[in-house]
């Protein structure tokens, strides 16, 4: 189960998967049930990509509250961190994330402890789901571990005062490139800044611990409002198709360095958003305001421009001749303060401007011209 989604009962959410070994002819899983569940050369090769320095700038932490579709009371809060850390002297990626919050007044969550190798291995993972029913609480607890070329799925199931314990074991070779919920996290964050090919799936796990196939695909570029920011995000949607179910989807949109800015289940009363603009965010992908270079106007060379330009300039000559015909003192005054300024020369032209047309304000008494003028 995603870690977006607060554990609900079956019945609520329908969301239950499958295992699958075969595919169909667009290279999408089929349904048809095996004992294998198989990745997609795309997206093992991407795996095969994967450098260290590619979790460089994949350290921060994401906080998204709900947005309640039904009601004001049903909220819920996403929270994923990613940070270093070290697993028995290992470097590695240490991935927490919680989601947890009421639905219909019960209180329900999902939170994941998980320590993934640079590799995109799952070393060790553990995952909490429960609900406080009033009469019969549920609680799951399933670790995940990788050791000796396998992979361990323990599992704890508690409804009401019903207890049972599962466990199973995967080969490695069998399960090339598994995906586990913490290690999905990273995943997705890679996949927004390195960029992924259609197909991509990969084994997961499903609430049950059975063996099944999350697939990938790129969504279309979604402009999403965060505060006072319209922010231009990238999506991804992840889906888990069910054997003996209907298959459940979770769409999810992202900030170009990997923040996650959105989560919606397919189906689901709420959806996930950031409310503010994270810190590290790069600006550029803002819209709050719009800046233009200026460029320069080349108007001899483009002829629509040059054309439209004369037109102009045609009709605001016309524009003025018609003025002055309509107010010849415009002509006088400016001949007389012409001839008035080359026979004294003064030093300061705009100094004895101001002062000879002084007088002719009718927000000034009238006075002589001073002798700045007279120079």
């Amino acid at each position: 189960m995603d870690v977006g989604t607060p554990f609900l009962p079956k019945e609520n959410t329908n969301v239950s998967l499958f295992s699958v070994a075969d595919h169909d002819a667009t290279g999408r899983p089929g349904n048809d049930a095996g004992p294998i569940a198989m990745a997609s050369e795309n997206a093992l090769d991407f795996l095969r990509r994967v450098r260290l320095f590619d979790f460089d700038e994949l350290f921060f932490n994401d906080v998204l509250p709900s947005i309640p579709l039904k009601t004001k009371n049903d909220t819920v809060e996403l929270r994923l961190t990613v940070e270093r850390a070290k697993f028995e002297g290992t470097d590695c990626v240490g991935v927490r994330a919680s989601s947890e919050g009421k639905i219909d007044g019960i209180q329900c969550g999902t939170s994941i402890r998980a320590f993934i190798s640079y590799e995109l291995v799952t070393l060790e993972q553990e995952h909490h789901e429960y609900m406080q029913l009033e009469h019969q609480p549920i609680d799951r607890r399933t670790c995940i571990s990788t050791k000796d070329d396998c992979v361990f799925v323990n599992q704890i199931n508690k409804n009401g005062a019903t207890e049972t314990r599962s466990s199973k074991v995967f080969k490695t070779d069998e399960v090339n490139g598994f995906i586990s919920e913490g290690a999905n996290i990273l995943l997705q964050r890679l996949m927004i800044v390195k960029g992924f090919e259609d197909p991509f799936w990969l084994p997961c796990i499903d609430a049950n611990a059975n063996l099944c196939v999350a697939s990938y695909k790129e969504l279309e570029y979604r402009t999403i409002e965060i505060g006072s920011h319209i922010v231009e995000s990238r999506g991804i949607s992840r889906t888990l198709d069910a054997h003996d179910d209907v298959p459940v989807t979770w769409l999810s949109y992202f900030l170009n360095d990997g923040h996650l800015a959105m989560r919606v289940q397919v189906g689901s009363p709420f959806s996930m958003k950031l409310t503010s603009i994270p810190e590290r965010t790069d600006k550029d992908q803002f819209h709050a305001k719009s800046v233009f270079a200026k460029k320069p106007l080349d108007i001899e060379s483009d002829l629509q421009m040059n054309s439209i330009f004369e037109d102009k300039k045609e009709e605001k000559e016309n524009d003025c001749r018609v003025y002055m015909a309509k107010h010849p003192e415009v002509r006088a005054i400016m001949a007389d303060f012409l001839q008035f300024v080359l026979l004294r020369q003064p030093q300061d032209a705009f100094e004895c401007a101001a002062e000879y047309f002084g007088p002719l304000s009718p927000q000034r008494p009238c006075e002589h011209v001073t002798s700045t003028c007279l120079e």
